[in-house]
């Protein structure tokens, strides 16, 4: 639900409003782009294993990951995404 409203933790969610948009980018790639809920689910290497089971690729969309995903494999690939991102799941 979290992850859905923008609420995760990223860069792009930062509270900080002195930091332009643009320059909140991924932490954990070297590919300089803003890490948003899209760039973790669809296009970070970091968490490729992670969302493995997912029907997304390379130019997959947010809505249609999100609507055509078994609601399961989703929910246990943001599981994993967000272990190896903050550690244990709160």
């Amino acid at each position: 639900m979290r992850f859905r409203l923008g609420c995760w933790p990223l860069e792009a969610n930062r509270p900080e409003t002195s930091v332009a948009r643009e320059h909140r980018v991924c932490t954990r790639c070297e590919q300089g782009v803003v890490e948003d809920e899209m760039h973790v689910l669809l296009e970070c290497p970091e968490y490729e294993a992670a969302r493995a089971a997912l029907p997304c690729g390379p130019g997959s969309e947010m809505r249609s990951t999100m609507v055509d995903s078994d609601p399961r494999q989703l929910a246990e690939a943001l599981g994993r995404i967000w272990e190896r991102r903050f550690g244990e799941i709160p």
